[in-house]
């Protein structure tokens, strides 16, 4: 009797990316005796606003799981020359990084004296420079969206601004890119609540990652509950990293399924070989359905802890690992009466 493979894979949702432009790009740019105030001014200056992209977009609306990468963003902004404030950031710190620096993409939302801007987040950078962190704002330097609007003119006011100055405007959701051991939970422009207690930003910085896991997010969306306002715009982003929580997991769900497929179809074919070709030994035979069982064993714990509503497919490969788990119960049985058999006596286990 042959038994037939099980084929069914899944795989998860993360995008492919593409080589940005950005070198190319570092080319054109007149580098003067300040490199960060050269490229600082050559985006600025380079890019203008996309008015119809920004009220097209909402942290409301924007689908979590199908977002361009990062370097599909920088290329189009780059080929049209147009961009909103996430844009403008995303080439600023690309090219600094580029060229060694320190530099980092800021979320977060601003503010002026009596209010907080509610409708929608905003995007700045902080460098690095000669061992002090610096923020800026390569959007509203260009003048933003009254760049298009009143043709407003570049203003170096949003050029390397102190981080405890740079707080009066612009808020970040996650307390780290204040820069500061004493982070506040911003008001108005004159109103920050200062929070008790020791905070090593530093510390915090050293150990960030660019590459987003399920330990990334829940640690952000911590940080964020304990030391920001819980204004409306915080609300829908600390939403819109639950979501994004919620892709990781599944993601990493797929990851330990798509490896304990691949682990029993490895198991089906030493079957249908008798464990002759190649030869197992019933402890190399035991460890395999260990294996798959364990990674069944952590799909189905993952999958447990994942919101269904975000995930259409979910169900189906919860159905999956059940059967998983059926045919894995199936073998267990089978492998018990396999290895209680003298090794002349085994072949007649696997019917005709």
């Amino acid at each position: 009797m042959r038994y037939t493979l099980f084929l069914i894979l899944f795989f998860s949702t993360t995008a492919f990316s593409q080589s940005s432009k950005i070198d190319s790009v570092i080319k054109r740019i007149p580098l003067k005796r300040d490199t960060i105030q050269s490229i600082f001014e050559w985006v600025a200056h380079n890019i203008d606003y996309d008015v119809e992209k920004s009220q097209s977009m909402s942290i409301r609306s924007v689908p979590f799981f199908l977002h361009q990468s990062n370097e599909e963003k920088i290329n189009a902004t780059l080929l049209t020359k147009k961009g909103v404030c996430e844009d403008y950031a995303l080439i600023f710190n690309s090219i600094c990084q580029k060229l060694g620096y320190q530099s980092y993409v800021v979320e977060g939302y601003t503010k002026d004296i009596t209010k907080i801007e509610t409708d929608a987040g905003h995007a700045w950078n902080v460098v690095k420079i000669k061992e002090k962190w610096y923020c800026f704002d390569p959007t509203w330097a260009a003048g933003g969206v009254l760049q298009n609007i009143f043709h407003k003119n570049y203003n170096d006011i949003w050029f390397k601004v102190p981080p405890n100055e740079f707080i009066f405007t612009h808020v970040p959701y996650d307390p780290i890119w204040q820069l500061t051991e004493h982070p506040v939970i911003a008001k108005t422009n004159n109103i920050n609540l200062p929070i008790s207690g020791y905070f090593n930003f530093e510390d915090s910085i050293s150990t960030y990652k660019d590459t987003k896991s399920i330990e990334f997010f829940q640690k952000l969306i911590n940080r964020i509950v304990k030391y920001s306002d819980s204004n409306d715009n915080v609300t829908q982003y600390i939403k819109f990293l639950t979501n994004n929580l919620n892709v990781e997991k599944y993601n990493f769900g797929i990851e330990k399924l798509n490896h304990a497929v691949t682990v029993y179809n490895s198991y089906l074919f030493a079957k249908n070989n008798k464990f002759q070709n190649p030869k197992l030994s019933d402890s190399e035979i035991q460890d395999l359905l260990g294996t798959i069982k364990k990674d069944i064993d952590e799909s189905q714990i993952i999958f447990g802890s994942v919101d269904y509503r975000n995930f259409k497919k979910e169900k189906k490969a919860v159905q999956e690992i059940n059967e998983m788990n059926e045919n894995l119960e199936k073998e267990g049985l089978f492998f018990q009466k396999y290895k209680k058999k003298k090794s002349l006596f085994r072949k007649f286990l696997y019917g005709n």
